[in-house]
This record gives C-alpha cells, structure tokens and sequence, in this order.
C-alpha cells in the first residue's frame, strides 16, 4: 500500500515538473522566436536600405549621364541658335540703319529739290527784267571767255568804249585780236521764250516755246 502510494505521488510529481518544465520551455521559445523575428526584421530592414540606396545611386548616377549626353546634344543647337540670332539681329540693325539713311537721303532730297523749285522761280522771275537779263548774259559771256584761256585788260576789255559806225559805243565785251583789230560783242540773252517754257503747263507748249 505504502509503495502505491509512492508510486502515485512520484507520478503527480513527475507531471507536475513536466508541466513546469513545458511551459519554461514555451516561454524559452516564445523569447527566442520573438529574438529571431525582431533579428531577422532589422536584418531586412538593413537589406532593404542597403538595397534602396544602391538603386538611388545607380539611378542618380544614370541621369547624370543621360543629363550630360543631353547636354551634349543640345549644346551645339545652343550655340547655333544664339548664332543665329546675333545674325539676325545684325541683319535687322543693317536694315534699320540703311532705312533710316535713305530715308535721311528722302528727305535731304525732297528739301534740296524744293530749296531748287523756289530759287528757279526766284531766278525766273528775276530774268524777266531787262536789266537782270543783261547782267546774267554779261556774266556768261565772261565764263565763256575765260574758259577759252583770255585774260583780262590783256586779251579783253569790258564795258570799254569804243567808236563805231554809228558814232561812240559802249559794247559789253571788246576782244583784242592780232594785227589790232577789236571783236565788239554787245551780250543779248533772249530769255522769254525760254522763260516761257518753264512756266509751260504741257510738253506740246514747252516744245513750241522753245522752238521760238
């Protein structure tokens, strides 16, 4: 009876050490799982930046190469276009300076050809006196003279009194020729007509005018 009773109680204290024992062990397990999993997160964590960061730099170090390839590209396009435009900022310049000195040319024109108009009408109007026309043919008789190599007081005389058929004259031009011979030439400047046509209204009345 003794020995049964040993029996049972070494039987109760052996499940109770088990039961101890297992859940020490479940706890050992439970640390140890917990361990592992929190090791194996850092551990892809760690992977996962080193992994990431290894992209980012492949990445970072292909658009700098893809940058600089552009670049390479679009450099000489660069460059020609501001080429480009400094000619034809050129061209518009060269042509804005050549519009506006033709158009200073215009006007230069059109002030000399009305400056022109206004002393022709003067020099017209002044020719329809007798006495303006005598000093303006007294003055190209003279050009003409001079032009042919004579000389004053040497090889002509103006204004020189001379003695004529018809008594004393007083011709404009008196013309020293060899064997003391004289040219008398009195200077006549038939304007009118001349005049006339100026102030002709038409080609067909400026011709007949100047036939005249």
């Amino acid at each position: 009876m003794e020995l049964l009773i040993a029996f049972v109680l070494g039987l109760a204290l052996g499940a109770g050490l088990l039961w101890l024992a297992r859940g020490a062990f479940a706890d050992t397990f439970r640390a140890l799982s917990a361990e592992a999993l929190q090791r194996n997160n850092q551990a892809f964590l760690d992977l996962a930046k080193t992994t990431l960061e290894r992209q980012q730099e492949q990445s970072r170090s292909e658009l700098e190469k893809r940058q600089q390839a552009i670049g390479e590209l679009v450099t000489p396009i660069r460059v020609s276009l501001e080429k480009f435009e400094q000619q034809v900022q050129g061209v518009e310049k060269a042509r804005i300076d050549a519009y506006a000195t033709l158009f200073e040319q215009v006007r230069a024109l059109a002030e000399t050809q009305g400056q022109l108009r206004k002393e022709t009408a003067n020099l017209v109007r002044a020719l329809r006196t007798p006495h303006a026309r005598g000093r303006w043919g007294e003055m190209q008789l003279r050009r003409v003279v001079e032009m042919a190599g004579m000389l004053d007081h040497c090889d002509f005389h103006e204004q020189a009194s001379t003695d004529g058929d018809e008594g004393r004259l007083r011709p404009d031009l008196i013309v020293r020729l060899p064997g003391g011979k004289q040219l008398v030439v009195d200077a006549k400047a038939p304007l009118a007509a001349y005049l006339d046509a100026l102030d002709a209204p038409d080609d067909e009345t400026r011709r007949r005018k100047l036939a005249d």
